[in-house]
């Protein structure tokens, strides 16, 4: 969670900050003492002159300002600058759990946009504070579904090929052996889009293949080839794109490969089938993130590798916005200023007579 404050409440305590760090005296509001004519005699027979104190008790405005106070002034100007740019937040973690709305036929497996009686829908659907794309089309002509974007699922048949399987990872259950995964079908670019609360700072995200893509690449199928070829030997690679948006601009990208033959040693191929972690932090600060697959396998129509993977676990930071910042840091300088202030009081204590005030 990250605290917010609204812009007018920052600026008012911001205002006081300032004329804290501004005022001679570092914000003391001096108090009214009737015995103070007395304390000025005393203080004037006991206290020699000196830069701290002036020859007139009549105000504690025409006080000087001692050096280390000035240097403290400006330290404290300097501090929350610095706070304004490593102020802390909190990470939060999109895991998928507690899902428990599914699609019409799917037996409470999973989720894709299906709402029952023929019915389109593209709201997508929402995971914490995230939005999830997702489009769900029923072509009553033919009689025909199909959906794109991202589904949620708890299918666990990660051994079991072919495209009725489509909604399976490849190793069965979800990262850390949770319930819940996503699962991404990406046919153009775009069709799959997380849409963030705020500006977000991502750390990782966990992927794998799913059940379907992974055989086709393993095996081939009546629409792809076996990835390798029959020698073993071709170049083969199916990679996803992690693109970073913000403001709905692309700011950033990060390749990440979920099959790969194409090193020279063949031992050193593979086809992921297991969750792996993807350090996504190099995207920096987006509040959109989107995906854009590309395999080796093309045809006259487009990529033949099924456009599948799955997906669980985003991590990742919210971006606090500048007034949270500034009021944090202004609370935390005020409480060094009052520390100052109460050091340097008790330092010029008037003994005799004690006031209230």
């Amino acid at each position: 969670m990250v605290w917010e404050a609204s812009p007018s409440t920052s600026r008012v305590v911001t205002r006081q900050l300032y004329l804290m760090l501004a005022s001679p005296a570092l914000g003391r509001t001096p108090c009214v003492d009737a015995q103070a004519p007395r304390k000025a005699a005393w203080h004037h027979s006991h206290v020699k002159t000196s830069p701290m104190y002036s020859t007139s008790a009549s105000s504690f405005d025409h006080q000087q300002i001692p050096q280390h106070l000035v240097l403290a002034r400006r330290l404290l100007s300097t501090c929350l600058l610095v706070c304004l740019m490593t102020l802390p937040t909190q990470a939060e973690i999109i895991g998928f759990e507690g899902k428990s709305l599914y699609s019409q036929g799917a037996n409470g497996q999973y989720y894709n946009g299906d709402l029952g009686s023929n019915t389109t829908n593209s709201q997508g659907w929402n995971s914490s504070t995230s939005h999830f794309s997702n489009s769900y089309t029923y072509d009553t002509q033919y009689n025909y579904s199909y959906w794109s974007g991202f589904a949620y699922s708890r299918v666990n048949a990660g051994n079991v090929p072919g495209y009725e399987n489509q909604y399976a990872s490849k190793p069965g259950l979800g990262s850390e052996n949770s319930e819940h995964y996503a699962v991404v079908y990406n046919s153009f670019a775009g069709d799959a889009v997380i849409t963030f609360g705020a500006e977000v700072q991502l750390a990782s995200i966990d992927v794998t293949n799913t059940a379907y893509n992974y055989f086709s690449m393993k095996d081939g199928d009546a629409f792809a080839k076996k990835f390798g070829g029959a020698s073993g030997s071709d170049p083969d690679f199916f990679k996803v794109e992690f693109q970073g948006f913000r403001g709905g601009n692309l700011t950033s990208r990060l390749d990440f490969y979920l099959a790969d033959l194409r090193a020279a040693n063949s031992s050193e191929d593979y086809i992921i089938d297991a969750w792996t972690r993807v350090n996504l932090a190099s995207l920096g600060t987006i509040d959109a993130l989107k995906f854009d697959l590309t395999s080796s396998d093309v045809g006259q129509f487009g990529m033949n590798t099924p456009a599948y993977f799955a997906m669980d676990r985003i991590e990742f930071s919210a971006v606090p916005e500048p007034s949270s910042m500034l009021l944090a840091a202004s609370l935390g300088c005020y409480g060094v200023i009052r520390r100052f202030r109460s050091r340097r009081n008790s330092k010029s204590q008037i003994q005799p007579g004690k006031s209230a005030c």
